[in-house]
């Protein structure tokens, strides 16, 4: 075919093919692939964006048929630059730099923080096609958005309505097993730790502070490959996927500090955040926790481990947890072991006057 059409003036053979063996289906097919791409990587003329921001543009238009108040358009744009460039230690460095603006009218009315997630790192994943599940992701995403009234300035990481089963089956699809109780339990929805904290503290909730960072940290961290050297989402990233001109970036660090005490799935190390389907060691720690109580549980096992420690040595007798008046009060070095309740915001000479009282000592 491709020597055919040599022959013909003015025709032209426009062919697309599979980027992954795993599209091209049966060993048959990854063959038959590797053939065609031998044969049109004789003749082709390969056509690719110049730039990313061509790229951005090119999957807008196909999600909005048309931007009609330009003015508008670049009138959000600007407020973002200036909102960027007036909180420069907030936001990564790439924000201060005039071409940023350029991005941000490329991509309008997509942040183009979204559209460098997706393609730098959803698109490392096997099953993530790199325009195409763009397009389909998006297109629910903007959907959603619309019908629910959102009025963000513009659609970003923070604004991904992952509380909606569409959206968030679409999001996890492409990922692999263990990513729904992540969302539901820490992300986003109404039992979500995110909602919870906000319905709490109306400061953070005004703003949907908390959520808007989960979604940012998701969306940043979620598609984890082998060859990650680094894990995480930077902090500037985060505010930078979260907060809209006008806002307050403390409120979302705030927030994001709160998320690092309450959710289960969330880790950080070195300034990066990123969620895992392995609960936190911090948050494993405290479920153990709960299965105990201090009576029951923990004081037996501290006094019977105490008392082997000491079993043999200079102590003349060893009490831990027990009442004043078992202790002898007589002139040999005793140990005493008491809860923390006992003598509580006391100094240590004065629980042991208390102790030596409760004997009946007045020594």
């Amino acid at each position: 075919m491709t020597e055919a059409l040599k022959s013909v003036p003015n025709a032209v053979l426009l062919a697309s093919l599979p980027e992954s063996d795993k599209e091209a289906g049966s060993q048959r097919g990854i063959a038959a692939l590797a053939a065609l791409s031998h044969y049109f990587a004789r003749v082709q003329a390969l056509w690719k964006p110049m730039a990313t921001e061509e790229a951005f543009e090119i999957v807008r238009r196909r999600l909005f048929s048309s931007i009609n108040d330009r003015l508008a358009a670049e009138s959000v744009c600007r407020a973002f630059a200036d909102f960027y460039a007036a909180n420069s230690g907030d936001f990564p460095h790439e924000t201060l730099e005039s071409q940023y603006y350029g991005r941000l009218i490329h991509a309008y009315p997509i942040h183009p923080e979204i559209f460098d997630r997706l393609f730098e790192d959803w698109s490392s994943l096997d099953s993530f096609q790199r325009t195409r599940g763009v397009l389909k992701l998006m297109a629910r995403v903007i959907y959603r958005l619309w019908k629910d009234g959102n009025n963000d300035l513009l659609i970003m990481p923070g604004s991904l309505p992952l509380y909606e089963a569409d959206t968030r089956n679409e999001a996890i699809y492409y990922l692999p097993q263990g990513w729904d109780p992540v969302l539901e339990r820490d992300i986003d929805g109404e039992r979500a730790e995110t909602t919870d904290i906000e319905h709490r503290d109306t400061r953070l909730g005004s703003v949907q502070a908390c959520r808007r960072t989960a979604r940012t940290i998701f969306l940043g961290s979620a598609p984890t490959t082998a060859s990650q050297m680094v894990r995480g989402l930077e902090l500037e990233r985060v505010i930078l996927g979260s907060v809209q001109p006008g806002q307050q970036t403390g409120i979302f660090k705030d927030a994001l500090r709160r998320l690092g005490d309450r959710l289960h799935y969330l880790n950080s190390a070195n300034n990066r955040f990123w969620f895992d389907t392995r609960p936190n060691l911090r948050r494993e720690m405290e479920e153990r926790k709960r299965r105990f109580q201090d009576k029951e549980d923990v004081f037996p096992a501290i006094r019977d481990r105490l008392q082997k420690s000491f079993a043999t040595g200079v102590f003349g007798g060893i009490h831990v947890f027990m009442t004043s008046g078992d202790v002898p009060d007589d002139w040999a070095l005793r140990l005493v072991g008491v809860t923390a309740e006992f003598g509580k915001n006391s100094t240590l000479r004065e629980c042991v006057h208390l102790i030596r009282a409760e004997a009946g000592t007045q020594r």
